[in-house]
């Protein structure tokens, strides 16, 4: 063997190495299967207090109707999650009746910008409860209406006398507002 052939066989021999210790432009891939699940969401609660509650006092002339009673100082936060083609509702009732002659109406005024997103839902307006559930706020979707203290939707109340011959000045009452995220059908 000569010198120029040992000197070639060694510049092949590291072009080989060369070639093998550095890889040419090529990718190579995995994958991995990710199981995911989107579970039905339906919670609710109310925050605030109506301090004194709803209070009908004297007019303020001899003869006047007696003014209803109002309070706007809670709020209902919900987090709601439905199949697809699917709505939920808010219902509430009552734990008992009103006092003879009295009316209690409510109405629920879902939000409609942040914190809040989603579908909210709409207000079914200004409704008279009673120990039977009634629709407050209709078509709610995948949704949230934030958990601070001036998020949510907002509930206002209204205590009025609906018959004078059956109000009575004793006439006092505790009651329970019970409302409930339920799936509309």
């Amino acid at each position: 063997m000569t010198r120029s052939s040992d000197q070639l066989r060694v510049q092949v021999v590291l072009a080989a190495a060369l070639a093998l210790a550095v890889p040419a432009a090529a990718q190579t891939s995995d994958s991995l299967g990710v199981s995911l699940d989107v579970r039905q969401v339906a919670v609710i609660s109310a925050s605030g207090s109506m301090g004194g509650g709803l209070t009908l006092v004297a007019p303020p002339e001899a003869g006047a109707a007696i003014a209803a009673a109002e309070s706007s100082s809670t709020t209902l936060h919900y987090t709601s999650t439905v199949p697809a083609g699917r709505v939920r509702t808010i219902q509430a009732s009552l734990s008992a009746a009103p006092p003879a002659g009295t009316t209690l109406q409510v109405q629920v005024t879902p939000p409609t910008g942040a914190p809040a997103a989603g579908a909210c839902g709409s207000s079914a307006g200004l409704v008279t409860l009673s120990t039977s559930a009634v629709t407050v706020v209709t078509g709610i979707g995948a949704c949230y209406t934030g958990e601070g203290a001036t998020d949510g939707a907002t509930v206002y109340y209204r205590l009025s006398v609906g018959n004078y011959s059956q109000l009575k000045s004793a006439n006092a009452a505790s009651l329970t507002v019970t409302y409930t995220l339920t799936d509309a059908f």
